[in-house]
Formats: C-alpha cells, structure tokens, sequence
C-alpha cells in the first residue's frame, strides 16, 4: 500500500487569512506565511511551528539560530 502524499499546505492559526494552499516544490514556511498575509498582531511569533505529514514537529524556538531566521527558510 502506498501512502497518500498530501498536495496542500495548511496554515492556521493567528494570520489575517487562514487558508490551504497548494503545494509548491522548493515552498517555504515564510512564502506560505506570506501567501496567508502574514501574523496578524495577536500573533506569538517565537512560539510558531509546523507539524509535518510524517507526524514530526519543527518549532520557530528549536529551529531558529541566534543569528539568523532559519524558520521561515524550512521547505514544506
């Protein structure tokens, strides 16, 4: 049995346009923010993350570095 690869993005949460977009090879986290319109002003930047299809979650605290902004660089 070969398991369903989903082909939507699904961005939820404190954006000003919650939405499921389609997939994009090379997609970024910041790009599909970015499609959402970004946080809106309720948002807890520090405390974002995404779930992935294998179950893993990476966190904006986990990933990001002192010195850059590596979260929004995370390919979907």
């Amino acid at each position: 049995m070969v398991p369903f690869t989903p082909a939507t993005i699904n961005v939820v949460g404190a954006v000003y346009n919650l939405s499921s977009f389609l997939y994009q090879h090379g997609g970024t986290v910041g790009r599909y923010l970015q499609l959402a319109g970004g946080p809106n002003r309720k948002a807890y930047r520090n405390r974002s993350f995404v779930i992935r299809t294998d179950g893993s979650v990476d966190s904006h605290e986990a990933v990001n570095s002192y010195w850059g902004h590596a979260f929004k660089q995370l390919r979907g």
